[in-house]
């Protein structure tokens, strides 16, 4: 398992943080770790798969998500980021 993390923009509360801790637990081979404002870190089974899994996950609730860091502390390969309004 990997170590990743990831910024998340559009959360302003408590709500937005349950519904994308939701979103992401509802993923197969991702273990979320903790959650606030703006900011997610997970484990992953599998780095690469995974974490655009999780970014399409919290673009399904209305959010703008970007990894930011694996494991070792340095952006993964292939770092995406996905944006979309928060309603």
């Amino acid at each position: 398992m990997k170590h990743a993390s990831f910024s998340i923009s559009g959360m302003s509360c408590g709500g937005c943080v349950n519904r994308a801790t939701r979103a992401m637990e509802s993923l197969p081979g991702v273990t979320v770790k903790n959650v606030a404002v703006g900011a997610a870190e997970v484990l992953l089974e599998d780095q690469v798969a995974f974490a655009a899994a999780v970014i399409r996950a919290l673009e399904a609730v209305d959010f703008t998500a970007k990894e930011i860091a694996t494991e070792a502390g340095a952006p993964s390969r292939g770092t995406q980021e996905i944006s979309r309004a928060h309603n």
